[in-house]
């Protein structure tokens, strides 16, 4: 009988041959394979970068930072090796301006060669510093410690996208935590951190189907394109601005994530772009020398410990938010360490409650958490509070001379501005003040003309003045204009010999007839515009407003604040500036935001002001506009919309529901909420189901309301 070959040698001859096809294969299509992903990375920078034709990676080793020296700012840019030495230095940059033969020796290659090795932080004691440049050198040192202590950047890769030879933008992956797991997210930012294009997505991608999962949807994504940096999301109902974008209904854990992570992007381009800052950065007070205390509060994953310093009245005079332990969810609970963030606590009165600020969307724990901390911080300062600042003494104005003043008014923002001054023969201005009974500019802004701090700068400048020729008070253009105006007007009086003489002093003389004086007819004066006033809850506080109307029915004068005015610093109460008032000037009520700039950072105070206008402003008799009503059969019983049409037949009103709603609660019973009306309004019937967002498993409930409004519509024709 022949042997037979046992089968495991049959199966090793298998495996053998498999295992040599496979290889084979591998062979023949690696080189395709990584060609494929190649191309495949390069689409996905090309489609957040539309705008360039090549792209050039970043090293993420290199870290950089900017400090201030002798002459401009100072930059550094280096590596470390693994130890924590400076690998290499690359000092200086476009900005650079230190002193020829002095300074500027910190651009030669012995100078930074000497760092090379070191560990930081360094002192200006750990190298031979710039003789006759101690300012420089301690600029450069300084430098390569901030950069040195930089945080490692969180992107996954980054590329400069050029067209040509042209800088047009910068392209990043950063890898986020959604509601289901890591989500990678692609964002582009041009030169002017504007977003050109993001994309969503990963191997280990998975949101929830038909929720969170709709981030990788055009619907979503597009969004961002053409939206400044940083965006924020928003849900069904809130306040779009240019930077806002729409989250995907039942799934704001992943919309934020996503914008979280297109915002910590365009942090990491904005370092790239502007290394000295835009300018236009939040500023919060810095950390003071004593009378800073800290707590604790639990938030969402662990530990919130908030620092934070009171003055005499239990004010917040600074606030930090964080430490080792800090461990909120990034671009969600995260932001809690943002200056956006912080900065609507600066001057708020501790205890605070939640209402006393504006929570962080999706994050409303770790919001509860610092204000908790902060209470318990105040609590335990037993009273100790930052010492107040000795204020500097106000400057000392020359005395009004006994003769040669002259007086000229112009037109201000609330009144006449009356100015006094006086002027030697060179035309210089010895003497100045402002203001008389008619004056009338806003407190704590045009009011501000009437002080030294304002006028000092007059006294020793040569008429006439340019606008230049002053710095205007911050939010009062207008009333400062009219002070330089004055002055000109009162100097063009002086040169005309005009000079006005005080009246003279009545002595004992014999009394004589007095003669005849003709009055001319005091004119007739109009009748004052009634006023109208009214007061709606802002962001801290009621925010007043005071107007008049012309003939027309349109604002003719307003006044924003009185004296229990207390809108945030920088944000809220820019709506006592001159600028955010003007605009309001001839339009007419009822407005809307849309019908102004609002203030950004401030919505709240923003929508106040436009209420309180809406709520003073008389009611203008208008024909109501007819109501249609109809009837339709949902899940659970009859389904009644109720709406009214604006004169190009869109649907400007619409209610739903009536004492026999009885539409499934969680479910159908969600036609209720105002989200999901609000998106009826200005859509024209006849609609369909692809126009709105239905309610998830309330189909039926859904196109019950649609047939309703249809019919209803249909009345009207």
């Amino acid at each position: 009988m022949k042997k037979q070959i046992p089968g495991w040698a049959v199966l090793l001859i298998i495996t053998l041959v498999a295992g040599l096809a496979l290889g084979a294969t591998y062979s023949v299509t690696k080189d395709t394979i990584d060609q494929q992903a190649i191309v495949s990375a390069e689409n996905a920078r090309k489609a957040a970068l539309p705008a360039a034709d090549s792209f050039v990676e970043l090293d993420l080793n290199i870290r950089s930072a900017s400090k201030q020296g002798f002459a401009g700012p100072v930059y550094a840019e280096l590596t470390l090796d693994e130890s924590g030495k400076i690998a290499t230095l690359k000092i200086g940059n476009d900005a650079f301006a230190e002193t020829p033969g002095f300074g500027a020796k910190a651009l030669e290659e012995s100078f930074a060669a000497q760092f090379i090795g070191k560990a930081v932080p360094l002192t200006a004691a750990d190298i031979d510093a710039i003789a006759g440049a101690t300012v420089t050198t301690n600029a450069v040192v300084d430098a390569v410690n901030a950069a040195a202590s930089a945080p490692a950047p969180q992107v996954d890769w980054c590329y400069a996208g050029y067209q040509g030879d042209t800088l047009v933008g910068y392209v990043a992956q950063i890898t986020t935590q959604g509601f289901g797991g890591p989500i990678e997210v692609i964002a582009g930012l041009d030169t002017e951190m504007v977003i050109t294009g993001i994309s969503v997505g990963g191997s280990n991608f998975s949101e929830t189907a038909g929720l969170g999962a709709k981030a990788k949807d055009a619907a979503f994504t597009d969004q961002f394109v053409g939206k400044p940096a940083p965006v924020k999301v928003i849900k069904a109902g809130g306040t779009p601005a240019d930077n806002t974008v729409d989250a995907i209904t039942a799934a704001t854990i992943t919309s934020n994530a996503v914008a979280g992570a297109v915002n910590q992007i365009a942090d990491f381009v904005e370092a790239i772009l502007f290394p000295e800052g835009r300018g236009d950065e939040i500023v919060l007070p810095e950390k003071p020398e004593s009378g800073v205390v800290g707590a604790s509060a639990k938030g969402f994953a662990g530990p919130v410990w908030v620092d934070a310093a009171f003055d005499a009245e239990g004010k917040i005079v600074y606030i930090s938010v964080g430490n080792d332990e800090f461990n909120e969810t990034p671009s969600i609970g995260g932001l809690a360490k943002d200056p956006e963030f912080l900065i609507q606590f600066i001057g708020k009165t501790a205890p605070l409650t939640m209402s006393d600020i504006d929570a962080i969307s999706g994050a409303t724990i770790t919001s509860k958490a610092v204000v908790d901390a902060l209470n318990a911080a105040y609590a335990s300062s037993d009273g100790s509070a930052v010492p107040a600042e000795t204020p500097a003494p106000a400057p000392t104005l020359p005395e009004k001379p006994a003769e040669g003043v002259f007086g000229a008014s112009a037109q201000g923002f609330a009144g006449p501005v009356w100015v006094d001054v006086a002027f030697d023969a060179d035309g210089k201005i010895t003497y100045i003040s402002v203001g008389d009974d008619q004056f009338a500019e806003t407190p704590g802004f045009g009011l501000k003309a009437k002080d030294a701090e304002f006028l000092i700068q007059f006294i020793g400048k040569t008429a006439p003045l340019a606008d230049a020729d002053v710095d205007a008070i911050a939010g009062a253009t207008i009333t400062s204009k009219a002070v330089i105006s004055a002055v000109n007007d009162a100097y063009d009086k002086s040169q005309g010999g005009t000079e006005e003489v005080a009246a003279p002093v009545a002595t004992d003389v014999p009394a004589t007839e007095a003669p005849v004086v003709t009055e001319a007819p005091a004119a007739e004066e109009a009748p004052a515009a009634p006023a109208y006033s009214a007061s709606v809850q802002g962001f801290a506080g009621p925010v007043y407003v005071e107007l008049t109307l012309d003939a027309e029915g349109k604002i003719a004068s307003l006044k924003i604040g009185d004296a229990s005015f207390a809108e945030t610093p920088g944000f809220g109460a820019k709506a006592l500036e001159e600028a955010f008032i003007a605009q309001f000037i001839g339009k007419a009520a009822p407005l809307t935001l849309a019908d102004i700039d609002a203030i950004a950072g401030a919505t709240v105070t923003s929508e106040a002001v436009i209420n309180a206008i809406n709520e003073a402003c008389p009611a203008q008799e208008a024909e109501a506009a007819p109501a249609y009503s109809a009837s339709v059969q949902g899940f659970a019983g009859p389904v009644y919309v109720e709406l009214t049409l604006d004169a190009e037949g869109k649907i400007a009103s619409l209610k739903i529901g009536d004492a026999s709603f009885a539409e499934t609660p969680g479910f159908g019973a969600k036609a209720l909420e105002e989200a999901f009306i609000a998106q009826f309004i200005g859509k024209a019937a006849p609609l369909a189901i692809e126009d709105i967002d239905a309610i998830a498993g309330a189909t039926v409930t859904t196109n019950a309301v649609l047939n309703a409004i249809n019919e209803a519509c249909g009345q009207a024709n």
